[in-house]
């Protein structure tokens, strides 16, 4: 009788522990769904890394080369020289 109650304990222990371990907080599949995320993350990071690289190099493009500088003003700030002819093209469609 003794030997019965300690193997069903034991089950019963064995089936909340299993459940526990794959579904609780800190369960197999949490750990799963985290580590993608952390991946997809990663990615995002590396992604992130290479555009700062590009906009660093522009930056430095700018800041040494006195025709980006023109093209930065002429382009994003619409500036120009008194002399010169400025034309807007209107588009009617």
């Amino acid at each position: 009788m003794k030997k019965k109650l300690w193997r069903l304990f034991l089950m019963v222990w064995v089936v909340v522990c299993g459940i526990y371990y794959c579904s609780g907080r800190r369960g197999v599949f949490e750990i799963r769904s985290l580590q993608e995320l952390n991946k997809q993350l990663g990615l995002e990071v590396v992604a992130l890394e290479n555009r700062v690289g590009l906009l660093q190099t522009q930056i430095e493009a700018w800041s040494q080369e006195p025709f980006f500088k023109e093209k930065l003003a002429r382009e994003q700030l619409q500036l120009a020289y008194p002399e010169d002819i400025i034309y807007y093209v209107v588009d009617e469609t």
